[in-house]
């Protein structure tokens, strides 16, 4: 009896290249993102929390889908930066929502 395709070798490698495919344009996505929040019109509280979905997306993705380690600069700046946004944020407004 022939195993379904789903569970073939070269299947799961073309599965693979074609998650890594798709969280690179994700993660293309994210830059543009993040320059677009420059010019967005929201209230700062909002612009806050866009911006720290942006850096918890960009460290699911990097850990998720590349398995890069915890140590790797790339998601130890993401988290640094969400942790200075909460305080920030607690700084201005008292409370974080998010």
């Amino acid at each position: 009896m022939r195993k379904p395709e789903s569970s073939s070798p070269s299947h799961k490698a073309n599965s693979t290249a074609d998650l890594e495919d798709e969280a690179e344009g994700l993660m293309a996505e994210l830059k543009v993102w993040d320059e677009a929040c420059n010019f967005t019109p929201y209230h700062p509280r909002t612009q806050y929390g866009n911006i720290a979905h942006r850096h918890a997306m960009t460290i699911k993705l990097l850990r998720d889908v590349f398995s890069v380690p915890a140590e790797d600069e790339r998601v130890y700046d993401s988290a640094r930066a969400i942790l200075e946004l909460a305080v920030e944020m607690v700084v201005q407004y008292g409370t974080m929502v998010w």
